[in-house]
């Protein structure tokens, strides 16, 4: 990877926040502790003139610990 991709790459987070600050507070807020082993994430999307999608994962260790690291990221 280059540096310029390594640089866009370690913005995503920023730029994430500044666009949707909301999200990105309650995702700091719900996770300030970090992410439990076990806990549960559903997400849903609803397209314009789709129905809505969703999915639901089980927090792995390796989930907690990028979750960890993507909420520091945003600070």
């Amino acid at each position: 990877m280059n540096t310029k991709a390594i640089m866009k790459f370690k913005n995503i987070p920023r730029v994430f926040q500044a666009n949707h600050p909301k999200v990105a507070a309650y995702l700091q807020e719900t996770f300030k502790d970090g992410a439990q082993v076990g806990t549960e994430i559903e997400i849903r999307v609803t397209k314009p003139g789709d129905k809505t999608s969703m999915a639901k994962i089980k927090v792995s260790q390796a989930d907690a610990d990028y979750l960890r690291e993507l909420i520091e990221s945003m600070h």
